[in-house]
């Protein structure tokens, strides 16, 4: 038997053989044949003997493995060898597509094009197949020649060989990416025949090469009429019954790249043009539209708004207005939004968990400006956040936590759509006509809600979508949509959480509407005093979500000016800290017209507090309070307000007594408690240490908060006693075998917990520093020790 008979015979064995023990061996013999010099000439060999199908493959697979030892003066015939290959039939496709990759890695790249074109005059099959695959391994340089030529295979075509279209549409699509220009007439001749293969034979592989082509702007600007005949190929899109996934992305590609260019040729005066235009949004409008399909139509229109705020059309702004009215109320008036959108409300936030022990990643580092981001992300986060949970379309804030699916993409679409209509070039013919719908809709529903969770959803979503659009209405329509939703958020906060859902959604839209009530000078004060109600029930009685969407309710109804709010809950037990730092400020902002005012009524009491108070658990709310007012006063107020409060007597003393507590917290937080010396009181001693673990990262961001409104100086008493706390009990110890074993130390968390706070700290003073004066105002080796102590253990953060 030859080498070969017996390599087709253990082939046969490891495909076709039950016995799974040998298989093992016979993997190591066939790669064992590999790895033989010169193995190359012996698989070439191989193939031009035989056809067998598992031979074939296997010496297509080794071949390929090995082709980078072909040596140089042999390449050239090697490639020519694979070439009549391929020619001959009966391979499989996976054998070909082997074969192929290996012929391109044998031909130099500059000779690549020149063989193809050779190829495709004798068999266009392989010369396509190896067009694709050389241009999907970006190992063709872009020829227009060779791109014409496979464009005139595909608009010749008359063989009806679908096999032979697929492989001349993937080599196409392959190619043109990046391509500058291409022959106006070849190109005109392309995209109809295009156009005529997707419309006829709804082939999707055509939408894709159109889709690139239009995309990449390959229509010259001074061919009108190419562009005029691809408009009219969209009218038969639209006019058809049913429209796939692929026409809708066709569709909203040539909107976003091409209608703004139809219609400057229109308001240039160019009749034809004018009347394409109108046309195409009036059937798009009224497109009747599945779900999948609904993100790809709303694009068109978020790309006209964006143009007509560029180049305000009188006569296309009239049709556009009238043409995204039309849709938005088709959207949810067919309850294409409503169907589905249980999908979107599957999750509320999950409630924000007060943890000892901080979680986030804040780089070591003290190098530079590196802590600068975290540390003024950190210090929003103490403020209560820089901005409602969820960035929501247009100017709203949706405090919902949704899946990551089409539905929830299209929600947002569709509201930050209502918002730039509302706002934008169309808002004299958009903003009341859908306040006055979105109004209506949410009456009806509002009467409704309780009777089944989906219309408690509906009422929801209908919620920012009246936010979005009356926000920009008429004064009567405000004062209404005001209404209703300060009016459902004071009844909804007495139901105890039963409807968590619709109350976001009228906090989130009381907050978009009341300000802006008040903005536009209304005497309407009565629907303030509903919303304060409403927002000061939520936050005593609500979850913790709840809560922080009240107190963003509060604190945008503090910054319009509306003073008359009680502020005695601050000090609730149950309020959680985002939402009780964001309530600081809207306090803030109601008091701080009179410093002394402020001083007295906030700043003394919780300094009086933390200076007096010998209960740690009392310490710990009292610090993280303090430190919350002081932040949310950097973000809110001017620095000459914030300096009047520096002087605080009350401030300074408590100032005083705090770096003796944070060293006593910080001493035990690192002190070991060994299970061995008593084990009944391991428990309780590690929760001890755990609490004033607490302890102290509150105190340290108190003083964090102290360097960012006073300067450095405030807060370099507390780096220095935490550099002594270190220098006493060094945290690289607690990283070494023996403090591994249960009990013999705090938990790495804990330690590295304590080393960023204070990296924070120590970052914090030196940014509110002024630079001729930083070394004059701590000791520079402090920094360079925390860095170095925090160097050592980069390692173990995990």
């Amino acid at each position: 038997m030859s080498e070969m008979e017996e390599v087709q015979r253990l082939l046969v064995e490891l495909y076709e053989g039950h016995d799974m023990s040998k298989k093992g061996m016979i993997n190591e013999e066939l790669m064992k044949r590999r790895n033989v010099p010169n193995a190359w000439s012996t698989f070439l060999e191989w193939l031009r003997m035989s056809q067998e199908e598992y031979l074939s493959y296997f010496c297509a697979s080794a071949l390929l493995e090995v082709v980078i030892e072909i040596p140089e003066e042999n390449r050239a015939e090697v490639a020519q060898c694979i070439l009549q290959l391929l020619l001959r039939t009966g391979q499989s496709s996976a054998q070909r597509v082997r074969l192929i990759k290996i012929y391109i890695e044998l031909m130099p790249r500059s000779e690549i094009c020149a063989q193809v074109a050779h190829i495709l005059s004798v068999e266009n099959k392989i010369g396509l197949q190896i067009l694709q695959i050389a241009a999907e391994e970006r190992k063709l340089s872009n020829d227009n020649q060779l791109i014409a030529k496979v464009a005139d295979i595909i608009i010749q075509d008359t063989s009806n060989d679908d096999l032979l279209l697929n492989y001349a549409l993937s080599s196409l699509l392959a190619m043109i990416q990046g391509i500058k220009s291409l022959d106006k007439n070849v190109l005109e001749a392309l995209i109809l025949r295009l156009f005529f293969f997707f419309l006829e034979h709804q082939d999707c592989l055509a939408a894709r090469v159109l889709d690139s082509l239009l995309t990449q702007k390959l229509v010259p600007p001074e061919s009108t009429h190419l562009l005029k005949k691809i408009a009219g190929r969209f009218m038969q899109f639209i006019s058809q019954n049913e429209i796939s996934n692929d026409a809708c992305e066709l569709i909203a590609t040539f909107a976003e790249e091409h209608l703004g260019r139809l219609a400057t040729l229109a308001q240039n005066g160019d009749t034809e043009s004018s009347v394409l235009v109108a046309e195409f949004l009036q059937k798009l409008a009224q497109l009747t539209i599945g779900t999948p399909l609904a993100s790809a139509i709303l694009r068109p229109w978020h790309t006209l708004l964006n143009y007509l705020a560029d180049n305000p059309y009188a006569n296309l702004t009239k049709v556009c207005g009238e043409g995204v009215a039309t849709l938005l109320q088709n959207l949810f008036s067919s309850r294409l939004l409503l169907t589905h959108n249980h999908q979107l409300f599957d999750m509320i936030e999950q409630p924000y968990h007060t943890t000892d022990i901080p979680t986030e990643k804040y780089k070591f580092s003290l190098v530079g400006d590196t802590l600068d981001e975290p540390l003024a992300s950190y210090l929003e986060s103490l403020a209560g956040g820089a901005a409602p949970i969820r960035n929501a379309l247009g100017v709203l804030s949706i405090n919902i936590i949704v899946q990551d699916t089409e539905f929830q993409n299209l929600l947002n679409q569709a509201i930050d759509l209502i918002a730039s209509a509302c706002r934008g070039p169309l808002r004299e013919s958009c903003a009341d006509h859908l306040a006055n719908f979105f109004l209506a809709q949410c009456e009806q529903y509002a009467n409704s809600f309780m009777s089944s969770q989906q219309h408690e959803i509906d009422a929801a979503t209908l919620f920012y979508a009246l936010a979005a659009s009356a926000l920009y209405a008429n004064d009567s329509l405000l004062l209404a949509a005001a209404t209703l939703c300060a009016r459902a958020a004071d009844s909804l906060s007495t139901t105890n959480n039963e409807h968590g859902i619709l109350l976001m959604a009228a906090l989130d839209a009381c907050r978009e509407l009341v300000p802006a009530l008040v903005w536009r000078d209304s005497p309407q004060n009565h629907v303030a005093t509903i919303a304060i109600t409403a927002g000061v029930r939520t936050i005593r009685a609500a979850q913790d979500v709840h809560q922080k969407g009240a107190a963003w309710l509060l604190l945008a109804l503090a910054r319009s000016g509306v003073v008359h709010v009680k502020f005695d809950f601050l000090c609730d037990e149950h309020i959680h800290r985002p939402a009780q730092a964001l309530a600081l400020r809207a306090a803030c902002f109601v008091l701080i017209s009179s410093p002394q005012h402020l001083e007295q009524t906030l700043l003394v009491p919780l300094c009086t507090s933390l200076s007096t108070s010998s209960q740690i658990n009392t310490n710990i709310k009292t610090a993280r309070s303090l430190a919350s007012l002081l932040a949310g006063l950097d973000r809110d107020q001017t620095s000459d307000k914030i300096r009047t409060l520096g002087a605080s007597a009350a401030l300074n003393r408590c100032l005083d007594v705090t770096p003796t507590l944070l060293r006593n917290s910080a001493i035990i937080a690192l002190q070991a408690v060994n299970n061995a010396d008593d084990p009944s009181n391991f428990r309780s001693r590690a929760s001890e240490r755990l609490c004033h673990l607490a302890a102290a990262c509150a105190f340290i961001d108190l003083f964090l908060a102290c360097a960012r409104c006073f300067g450095g100086n405030k807060a370099t008493p507390a780096l220095n006693v935490m550099i002594q706390v270190f220098t006493e009990y060094p945290p690289a110890e607690y990283f070494m075998p023996q403090h591994v074993t249960l009990g013999a130390g705090p938990p790495k968390a804990s330690v590295l917990a304590l080393l960023k706070s204070v990296a924070r700290l120590a970052a914090g003073i030196a940014r509110e520093t002024d630079t001729k004066k930083k070394y004059h105002c701590y000791d520079m080796s402090i920094l360079s020790r925390t860095a170095q102590t925090s160097s050592q253990l980069r390692n173990f953060s995990g």
